[in-house]
């Protein structure tokens, strides 16, 4: 059992040494980053600062700064975020609730929902 750890651990170490040099995490990086906001809004200039500060510790790394209904709604920028697509969002998750109950009680999600919106838990 020892011995598997120890050579479990040699090939962790090799992967990392050896991936870190590769040409593919060399080339440069793009991430996405979408807002909710106008350009020159404030989270358009938070945005800005993140991007300055970001590359300027990590210069091989772009960042494209999406403002508001460029790539959707709240609800699709959530959606997005969690399929991978983007790589940063400041949005609104918006609800998951399809109607509102005066009784103050939520519907329950239906077993066909996907995406963000079958995370709640109850």
């Amino acid at each position: 059992m020892n011995r598997l750890l120890k050579t479990a651990a040699a090939v962790l170490v090799c992967f990392f040494v050896f991936g870190a040099f590769s040409p593919a995490m060399a080339a440069k990086q793009e991430w996405k980053f979408a807002i909710e906001e106008i350009t020159g809004s404030v989270q358009d200039e938070f945005a800005q600062f993140f991007k300055k500060k970001i590359m300027e510790r990590i210069p091989d790394t772009g960042i494209e700064i999406y403002p508001v209904g460029v790539l959707g709604d709240s609800e699709d920028l959530t959606e997005q975020t969690m399929n991978g697509v983007l790589h940063f969002t400041m949005a609104s998750p918006g609800t998951w609730e399809p109607s509102f109950r005066w009784s103050g009680s939520s519907p329950s999600p239906s077993s066909g929902q996907t995406g963000w919106k079958s995370t709640r838990r109850s």
